[in-house]
């Protein structure tokens, strides 16, 4: 009988329902015989859609292995029973025998027909794996279950990688044996998975289970090699504590000083080293400035704002000039030695090479029992300010005059300090140590301060603190700061102008320009400042302090490993080409 359309078997019920019936070839149909194949038709589409459907697919996954059960215990029972031996009526119509050879022709004749109604659609394909997965698990599992219970480390290895689709072994091998164990796991896993879903697929699901575990550790060093190189250099856990104390004080830093993946060095790049960390300086400088003013409280960075806090200070040293008398003690005499060179020692050695006004004010202090409280305050001002001056004259022996007047005036200080504990005087010593720690913080602040620009050169914080200064707070954090990241502590002083391209910017776009004719191409200008602007984002800046960290041995594959592979992955052999 011919084949129709079902638009041809339409028009011809057009046809036949207009009283003219519509002959085609030697075939003619009633309005009957139509209504017939259309109703075939619909049924045979409602089918489809439900063939199509992933929960039925997963069932169909699902029976693909209980119809192998079905199959070997067919066998089994033909051995027992002798059904499987040829008759007279097999050899005549050709047609195998016994209980086997019809739950196989059942079973294909299922298959079949559920492959010819999904019609190769991935959906169903992904469906009827999972069914395979769900239901073959289990005997892949207890397989390796089976392994691991013989108590032999080897093959509890084994065992472990039976299970796991060769993905990992659960136990500490020299890696030859590990890798063993999981080509051998993984092939027995694989022939298992396969051979329950298609008895004709599992030697196939054997070589692609075995192949699968060195495979992939290929695949997995490649992209573990390929992340070292995304990822960069590790950073040291002390440079992510300088980057984050950074941040918190208001800090940016060039983008490879604090993070060194591929990103960053592609951006910084792009936008030039040596200007991103001109643009950071430029930015950073005001949050030196602000930490600076903070630590000793003045509204602004000059000569006078610093004066005025120093009076304010000042007061609390008026203040002790009511105490009476400090009494000299032994500590004071010992800093007084050190801070003369040990002159005595030096005038017996060395006498022609003794500083005479270092060894007349040593003399003069260690020998007194006690100073009296006013004349001390005075006496610790005049030695800071003949000190300092001293200390910046051009003769070596002025300087290393100043540099004992300064300890000296510190020395002082420490015995002003002890005796006010010996006295009791709490609210004294508090107002006393308050005021002495912010004369020496606007005594640093002053030192590397520009008066003509206002701005605190954050680098000479640096060697203070590397000096041994003891900083404390906001300048302790400006310190730190420029010695962990100097390129992005550049006074702005020595910079000079901060152009946002170059002559060769200018140079590269418009030969472009001209060559093609089009001065679109200078907008190319507008490239090197973003980039910059970029690198000193908000965005990325935050994305200096991400962890850096490799991926586990595991990883992606080895959850792959866990989540498909121990359930029986080698099942996709038909999605992979192999006949089912």
């Amino acid at each position: 009988m011919p084949s129709y359309s079902l638009d041809e078997i339409q028009a011809m019920a057009a046809a036949e329902a207009g009283g003219q019936p519509m002959q085609r070839g030697p075939a003619v149909f009633s309005l009957d015989d139509v209504k017939a194949m259309q109703a075939q038709e619909k049924e045979d589409l409602a089918r489809r859609q439900i063939t199509g459907s992933i929960p039925y697919a997963i069932l169909r996954g699902g029976k693909d292995v209980i119809d192998t059960g079905a199959e070997l215990l067919a066998k089994g029972w033909d051995k027992l029973t002798g059904g499987d031996q040829p008759t007279l009526s097999s050899l005549v119509t050709g047609q195998p025998q016994g209980e086997y050879a019809r739950v196989k022709a059942m079973n294909d004749a299922g298959k079949a027909e559920y492959e010819r109604d999904a019609q190769g659609r991935i959906g169903p394909q992904i469906g009827r794996l999972g069914g395979n997965l769900l239901m073959g698990g289990p005997f892949v599992r207890a397989a390796g279950a089976t392994l691991g219970a013989t108590g032999v480390p080897f093959l509890q290895a084994t065992g472990n990688a039976v299970a796991s689709g060769g993905m990992t072994t659960g136990r500490t091998l020299a890696p030859a044996a590990d890798m063993t164990a999981r080509i051998v796991g993984g092939g027995t896993g694989g022939y298992i998975s396969a051979g329950l879903a298609d008895p004709d697929s599992a030697n196939t699901g054997a070589v692609i289970g075995a192949v699968l575990p060195p495979g992939l550790n290929v695949v997995g060093k490649g992209f573990h090699a390929a992340g070292n190189a995304l990822r960069g250099p590790g950073v040291p856990e002390g440079v992510r504590r300088s980057v984050a104390q950074a941040q918190e004080a208001g800090y940016v830093i060039p983008p490879t000083q604090g993070n060194p993946t591929l990103l960053n060095r592609t951006l910084e790049g792009m936008a030039g080293k040596l200007t991103t960390a001109q643009q950071a300086s430029a930015r950073n400088q005001p949050v030196t400035n602000d930490l600076a003013r903070r630590s000793v409280g003045a509204t602004e960075l000059t000569p006078e704002a610093l004066q005025a806090v120093r009076n304010q200070a000042n007061q609390a040293y008026e203040a002790l000039g009511q105490v009476g008398a400090f009494q000299v003690d032994d500590g004071f005499r010992a800093a007084v030695n050190r801070a003369a060179g040990n002159s005595s020692q030096m005038k017996q050695d060395f006498p022609g090479l003794v500083n005479r006004d270092i060894e007349a004010l040593a003399e003069s202090l260690v020998s007194r029992e006690q100073f009296g409280a006013q004349p001390t305050i005075e006496a610790i001002k005049r030695l800071r300010f003949e000190g300092s001056a001293n200390k910046g004259a051009q003769d070596p022996a002025k300087v290393g005059l100043g540099r004992t007047q300064m300890k000296i005036a510190e020395a002082l200080e420490d015995l002003i300090d002890r005796n006010l504990q010996a006295a009791g005087s709490r609210d004294l010593l508090t107002s006393y140590r308050d005021a002495r720690t912010t004369l020496a913080k606007v005594y640093d602040v002053e030192k590397t301060l520009n008066t003509s620009t206002g701005n605190v050169d954050a680098q000479k914080v640096a060697k203070l603190f590397a000096k041994g200064r003891p900083l404390t707070g906001e300048l302790k954090t400006i310190a730190e700061f420029a010695q962990a990241f100097p390129k992005a502590a550049q006074p702005t002083e020595r910079m000079g102008s901060l152009p946002g391209v170059s002559p060769l910017d200018f140079a590269t776009f418009g030969a472009i320009s001209g060559a093609s004719g089009s001065p679109g191409f200078m907008s190319g200008l507008l490239l090197r400042p973003a980039a910059r602007n970029l690198a000193l984002s908000p965005t990325i800046q935050r994305g200096l302090l991400a962890q850096q960290q490799a991926p586990a041995n595991a990883g992606l594959l080895g959850q792959l490993g866990d989540d498909l592979l121990s359930q029986g992955f080698f099942q996709t052999a038909p999605l992979l080409g192999v006949s089912r």
